[in-house]
């Protein structure tokens, strides 16, 4: 079991790591989900008063599963779907008085598109001494922000690992965090994990057009972070492509490739609810995310063209 002053010296330590000065400050969770738990909980204790919370939906799996905590606790739950939000004075102007925060994602945990009106929300809400609580699933990695006194951008390093960068106006006390059991060691390594390499926009689509499947992101114009392919596959299954790529590649990693295939998770829940506007099951199904660094290999787009004629091979009729 930790104690207080060990996760405190932590904190401090990998503010050191992180290169962020005072009066900034860094708290360490064990997760994404995690971290906005203790956070969010945190702040309803500090600021016991106000009995108002916001949350912007469709962007982020962080927050849905603690919704009902709120309503349990008899807060004024204000939700909004990200693509309805149009001004983003409008938004805040009408979210309640007592409002404690508001959490926004500020890119997707899959397909890695960047979300319009983040910096002009937090803006606003720093106005109005509204915490926002921004969630970085790895938009942080290559892009360092300005924290505003009532901001808290939470930066997830792995499943086991999230960062609160704190604005000088936090100040909610820990909940499960500061007991728990934790090393410098292990956190500097998944602190230390190489960034993908970033491409060009240009580049990425010239990558995803060469590519069996079709492209996820239709138009150039949507912002997104240029550290992954997003293929889909309207025939064949994406977690049988995988699973062929592994036999069929030899020494080529597949520890870059990910499926939203429902067949390759333990929950068929996995990413209902929170990803809105919502994939529909075909596109699940297909889905391919392909790591920057697994694309300049130059071998990769063949090995891709093989797995793929295997598995239209394998699931005809003979």
């Amino acid at each position: 079991m930790g104690t207080v002053e060990a996760w405190d010296r932590l904190n401090f330590q990998v503010r050191e790591h992180l290169k962020f000065a005072a009066p900034l400050q860094v708290r360490v969770f064990a997760g994404l989900r995690a971290a906005t738990y203790e956070i969010t909980q945190g702040l309803c204790q500090h600021l016991a008063h106000k009995k108002s919370v916001a949350f912007v939906q469709g962007q982020t799996f962080a927050f849905e599963s603690l919704l009902m905590s709120f309503y349990k606790g008899a807060y004024q739950v204000q939700l909004k779907v990200w693509n309805e939000i149009q001004s983003p004075q409008d938004f805040i102007s009408h979210l309640a008085k007592d409002t404690i925060f508001l959490v926004i994602a500020e890119d997707h945990p899959v397909t890695g598109e960047l979300y319009p009106h983040v910096d002009e929300i937090e803006k606003l809400a720093n106005e109005a001494k509204i915490f926002c609580i921004r969630i970085s699933h790895y938009w942080h990695r290559y892009q360092k922000i300005q924290v505003p006194p009532y901001t808290i951008r939470l930066q997830a390093y792995s499943s086991q690992l999230c960062i609160a960068v704190v604005g000088e106006k936090f100040k909610a006390p820990g909940l499960v965090a500061p007991v728990m059991d934790w090393s410098f060691d292990k956190v500097e390594k998944d602190l230390e994990a190489a960034p993908l390499s970033l491409l060009s926009s240009g580049e990425l689509r010239e990558i995803e057009a060469s590519l069996v499947g079709q492209p996820f992101f239709t138009s150039a114009a949507t912002p997104r972070i240029h550290d992954r392919a997003v293929m889909c596959f309207s025939d064949i299954s994406a977690g049988a492509l995988i699973d062929i790529l592994k036999v069929e590649s030899g020494s080529l990693s597949t520890s870059s490739l990910l499926t939203t295939n429902l067949c390759t998770w333990d929950s068929l829940k996995t990413f209902q609810k929170w990803w809105l506007p919502a994939p529909s099951v075909d596109q699940l199904r297909g889905l391919v995310v392909i790591d920057s660094d697994l694309l300049l290999r130059k071998d990769f787009a063949k090995s891709l063209q093989i797995a793929y004629e295997k598995v239209l091979t394998l699931q005809a009729w003979t």
